[in-house]
């Protein structure tokens, strides 16, 4: 925890959150097996599925999940969410995604929750419960500050929760509409 204090203009406190991403390439055939990942830790953690999809422009953050065991979780969030099923219920990667790197992070298990709902809403992935990205920070995520590093692909290097909350006064009314 840090106090932060910039003058009148800004004075809170704020709690650092640094998370060091691995990742691994998907092969971009049907019968990929996302259980021989190799290196994935029996840690908890937060992964993000990164590529490229028909709806945007360039790679992009596709679904961010947590586990509190990665080689577990992970490999069937991932097929689940990037898999559909076809004619005589054979389940094949969506045809609509592409240039796929699953990626993750150690973090402690008190902070999953709230550090996977600030990158949701701060990256607005297509796969994720659109619910999360309606809602503000609550106040156990609104001092939090992510820093990215390592292999983060179109991970953001910086996420806060103040910048995902409504702008308030020193005062803490509300500012704008």
């Amino acid at each position: 925890m840090f106090d932060v204090d910039l003058g009148r203009a800004v004075r809170s406190r704020a709690r650092f959150v640094a998370l060091w991403w691995d990742a691994r390439s998907i092969p971009e055939n049907d019968k990929v097996d996302f259980r021989k990942l190799e290196g994935v830790p029996k840690a908890s953690g937060i992964y993000a599925v990164t590529g490229r999809h028909d709806a945007g422009s360039g790679p992009r953050v596709l679904y961010i999940g947590t586990a509190k065991n990665l080689f577990q979780r992970m490999p069937r969030s991932a097929y689940t969410n990037l898999s559909e099923t076809h004619a005589k219920g054979q389940r094949l990667l969506r045809s609509d995604v592409w240039d796929l790197t699953i990626r993750w992070a150690r973090l402690s298990p008190g902070l999953l929750r709230q550090v996977e709902r600030l990158l949701i809403m701060s990256h607005s992935p297509p796969f994720n419960s659109q619910s999360v990205l309606l809602s503000e920070p609550t106040k156990k995520e609104r001092d939090l500050v992510i820093m990215n590093a390592g292999r983060r692909g179109p991970l953001f290097p910086i996420v806060a929760g103040a910048y995902q909350a409504t702008w308030r006064d020193r005062h803490g009314r509300q500012l704008g509409p």
